[in-house]
């Protein structure tokens, strides 16, 4: 894979749920893909890959550990 420069469009605000759980998300949109992110991280919920019919969702979220205690 090779990243490429791409222009997102924030949509707004929704919540969204996944098998980790109910998330307050800001959506984003960009051609044929969509991104949910959360918190000051903006860790991904959710991304939908229509083009390829592909969609990741979050399983699970560990809210308790420290920025120094993740690898």
């Amino acid at each position: 894979a090779r990243l490429q420069p791409q222009s997102w469009t924030f949509v707004g605000r929704e919540a969204v749920t996944v098998p980790a759980g109910r998330f307050e998300c800001d959506r984003f949109t960009t051609g044929d893909s969509t991104v949910w992110v959360t918190g000051p991280d903006r860790a991904l919920v959710r991304f939908e890959w229509t083009s390829i019919d592909r969609e990741y969702v979050l399983t699970r979220y560990d809210s308790t550990a420290e920025k120094g205690d993740r690898p």
